[in-house]
Order: structure tokens, then C-alpha cells, then sequence
């Protein structure tokens, strides 16, 4: 604690070489890194807008942090220095709530493999990719009640609203999420047009909206 306050330290990991660990405060998105014996080596003020829900060691001594306010995932070097690498999520995806790195088999190239980030939301998403060419959705949700269904009447597709103020249109045969968008409000009800070309989701302060679909 500093100033009179305590702070919450949301997660706790060890570097590769067992020597520095980092404690991750909730209340102000500082980082601090410690080299045992209860001594705080460094701290990193504001490292995030709000707090920061987890951080990542990579072989090359990097370390990824997520922020859960910002969404915003950034690289530090050993030095406790920005990289200039960082992404943010959009605001659909939700705020990052994890990370994760594996290593996967290329397609077009047989023995090939390569490193990919694997990015966990608040939003019940999990996103893959890397800062430098961005993240696509893998499996996504929702993170409240749902209230609507609707399926479309000539497509294999449907559509959920629900409590979390998020409406999203599915692809029934994949299972991907062909769109999504925020509503103002939590969603009660949804229905799709029998032309199939217009949706319409009825919220709980009595007003609707409608999207193409």
C-alpha cells in the first residue's frame, strides 16, 4: 500500500529466469515489479487507464499487459519501457480479462509453426492474433441474460439480444458472428423481418431500434 491506500493486486506472475515477479494493482493500472523480500524495484504509474487485469512474459524478456478499462494490450521491455507495440480492442470485444501464447502449425507451410496471442474479455470472448496484424474473433457471447431470439426465415442464421446491451447475428452453420452492435439499453425482445432484410429488438425502456440485416 502507498499513501494511506491499499491496493488490490489482482494477479501475481514470475519471469522466465525466476527472478522478478510483478503484482498487478486493480484500483489505478500501476505495475510493480519486485525482487523478493518484500522490496518493490519498480513501478510503472498509470500503465493503464484503470485497472490492469493480467500481465504476460514472452522468451524474448517482453512483457504484455492487459488493461481492463482501456482495452488495451501493450509490450514492455526489460527496462519497464513501452515497446511502441500495443493494440486496443474494440469496444464489442470487451475489456481483456487474459492472455495466453501457444505456438500453431502454419496451414501453407507443412512444419512451419508460429507464435499467437490469445486474448480472453470480460465480454466472454476469446480473440487470437498479434499486436502487429490485430485479432479476430475465435468464440464470442454474451455476458448477460439473454432475451431475444429470432431465426432468419430463408438463411442459416439467427439472432440474440440480451441484458448486456449487445445484439449479434449468427451464422448457424459456423456458429461465427457475422455482425454485432451495441444498444442503449438492456434487450428484451428481437425479431427479423419476413423479408430477412431488417431486424428489430425491443428494449426495457419501451423503445425498439432496427438494423439491416
Amino acid at each position: 500500500s502507498g499513501g494511506g491506500k491499499d491496493r488490490i493486486a489482482h494477479a501475481i506472475i514470475g519471469a522466465h529466469d525466476g527472478g522478478v515477479f510483478c503484482l498487478l494493482p486493480v484500483d489505478d493500472g500501476t505495475v510493480l515489479s519486485g525482487g523478493g523480500k518484500d522490496r518493490i524495484a519498480h513501478a510503472i504509474i498509470g500503465a493503464h487507464d484503470g485497472g490492469v487485469f493480467c500481465l504476460l512474459p514472452v522468451d524474448d524478456g517482453t512483457v504484455l499487459s492487459g488493461g481492463g478499462k482501456d482495452r488495451r494490450i501493450i509490450a514492455w521491455d526489460q527496462s519497464f519501457q513501452q515497446t511502441g507495440e500495443e493494440y486496443e480492442l474494440p469496444e464489442t470485444a470487451g475489456p481483456v480479462r487474459s492472455l495466453a501464447r501457444a505456438e500453431v502449425t502454419e496451414d501453407e507451410t507443412p512444419g512451419s509453426r508460429s507464435s499467437v496471442l490469445f486474448v480472453g474479455t470480460t465480454r466472454n470472448s476469446i480473440l487470437e492474433g498479434s499486436l502487429s496484424t490485430g485479432f479476430r474473433d475465435i468464440i464470442k457471447g454474451h455476458c448477460d441474460e439473454l432475451w431475444g431470439l429470432a431465426v432468419h426465415p430463408s438463411l442459416d442464421r439467427f439472432l440474440t439480444a440480451g441484458y448486456d446491451k449487445m445484439v449479434s447475428f449468427w451464422d448457424a452453420t459456423t456458429h461465427d458472428v457475422v455482425w454485432s452492435a451495441p444498444v442503449a439499453d438492456e434487450a428484451q425482445s428481437a425479431d427479423i423481418h419476413p423479408s430477412g432484410s431488417v431486424v428489430v429488438v425491443g428494449l426495457r425502456t419501451g423503445r425498439w431500434v432496427a438494423f439491416d440485416a
